[in-house]
């Protein structure tokens, strides 16, 4: 009998950690959507001068912020 209520403890343990995983991982993506949509944003109302003075065009902002290039193929390896 104890062998039973091991299995399910450890079933139900590993079903928590899994699901407490996923939350982390959902909330990990919405937290680096939401940097990305601020650093966005804050680019875009820079002017062409300030975004020249630290190397960027305006149609440089997308592929900086989320680091792809414009054709789709990755640019940036850091995440």
């Amino acid at each position: 009998m104890q062998y039973v209520r091991a299995i399910n403890d450890y079933a139900g343990s590993s079903f928590k950690t899994s699901f407490f995983d996923v939350v982390a991982g959902l909330a990990g993506l919405l937290a680096r959507w939401n940097e990305q949509q601020r650093a966005s944003r804050y680019l875009q109302n820079l002017s062409d001068q300030h975004l020249s003075d630290i190397g960027l065009r305006r149609s440089d902002i997308w592929s900086s912020v989320y680091g792809h290039a414009a054709d789709g193929r990755q640019e940036f390896d850091d995440y």
